[in-house]
């Protein structure tokens, strides 16, 4: 897990997994997946959203056998889905999936490192 921090207040988290983690549910041998990316609204749109994706992606090429970053969004989460194109993600459309609880239908985007 990583969490933001504003003046010592937590505005954001999510959730970080390799292959055979608990959490993994999309990654690949030399991936780290990241899901469950959330910011307090009180602070969307001021940049914590690209600062914690850049220190996931900064925590992934520090570790050794990784070669890519993958997460999941939803589906008509348009604004996450602009963020992470203007990153330098790219849809895997091959890898979406639905969540078998709820339904809920989650996009796949990866960057190689």
């Amino acid at each position: 897990m990583i969490v933001a921090e504003r003046d010592g207040v937590v505005i954001g988290s999510a959730t970080l997994a390799v292959e055979g983690e608990e959490w993994a549910d999309i990654a690949l041998p030399g991936e780290l997946e990241f899901r469950l990316l959330v910011v307090d609204p009180a602070v969307q749109r001021s940049g914590a959203g690209a600062a914690m994706v850049q220190a996931i992606l900064e925590r992934a090429r520090h570790t050794e056998g990784l070669h890519a970053v993958s997460l999941t969004t939803g589906d008509d989460w348009h604004g996450a889905h602009a963020l992470y194109r203007k990153l330098g993600f790219t849809r895997v459309p091959e890898r979406d999936w639905v969540v078998p609880e709820n339904g809920k239908m989650l996009c796949v985007y990866r960057m190689e490192l």
